[in-house]
């Protein structure tokens, strides 16, 4: 398998993202494991294909004041995201959801090592 994140594992479509905001909605699952939040749902109303896991990442502007520091978290979970669901598809029958949000809710930059094993120990614990 490619080491690659493609525009096709990017969740862009707005009424996937505006499911993960909506309030109370039964379909829309959530981990925590700090430094992050993932929220994760399958879509039902679509019938199930062979499209890769859709992901969101997110870093709050509350949090993080400057775009630098926001782009530099940002960045590290894709990388951490794209070295490590190889490893995490590769378990024999694992399964990531359809669409995952990945929310950074640490106030500091934690150093990129921490932030993959902490994403992965999350996404092994969500795969089906």
């Amino acid at each position: 398998m490619k080491f690659t994140f493609p525009k096709s594992e990017r969740l862009r479509k707005q009424d996937h993202i505006s499911r993960f905001f909506e309030k109370d909605s039964p379909l829309v699952q959530e981990r925590f494991g700090y430094p992050f939040r993932i929220q994760y749902f399958n879509d039902a109303a679509e019938p199930a294909q062979l499209q890769p896991t859709q992901v969101l990442i997110g870093v709050s502007k509350r949090r993080f004041k400057k775009a630098v520091d926001r782009n530099r978290v940002k960045r590290c979970i894709r990388e951490a995201y794209r070295l490590n669901k190889a490893q995490i598809l590769g378990i024999e029958g694992k399964k990531l959801p359809e669409f995952l949000l990945i929310t950074y809710i640490g106030n500091r930059i934690e150093p990129y090592r921490l932030m993959e094993q902490k994403l992965v120990d999350l996404l092994l614990k969500i795969a089906t």
